[in-house]
């Protein structure tokens, strides 16, 4: 499991996202009970924008190990971000009314 997990974090710091994604899956299909592994998928789907995917995961390690910091902080802080719309790169500003 160690090998997969350390596999893709490499991947992920040397910008390979997408075989991190694949490493990940592969090992959590195996070893679906490790919390570690599954904070790591969370925050990869985050970064990769599935922030669905990246809730499951966060819930995942959250039911194995629901006293980790980093996982209730992970978890807390896409909830957050799914709270307050990104707004500004999706609208453009209105035009204010001549008055």
């Amino acid at each position: 499991m160690e090998l997969y997990n350390n596999a893709g974090v490499w991947h992920k710091t040397n910008g390979n996202l997408v075989k991190a994604a694949e490493l990940y899956a592969v090992a959590i299909d195996r070893f679906p009970r490790h919390g570690a592994l599954l904070t790591n998928a969370g925050f990869l789907a985050e970064t990769m924008g599935n922030r669905l995917d990246a809730i499951h995961y966060y819930l995942k390690a959250l039911e194995l190990d629901p006293t980790n910091d980093q996982i209730q902080t992970n978890f807390y802080n896409l909830q957050a971000k799914l709270a307050v719309p990104d707004v500004d790169s999706e609208l453009a500003p209105m035009p204010l009314e001549a008055s």
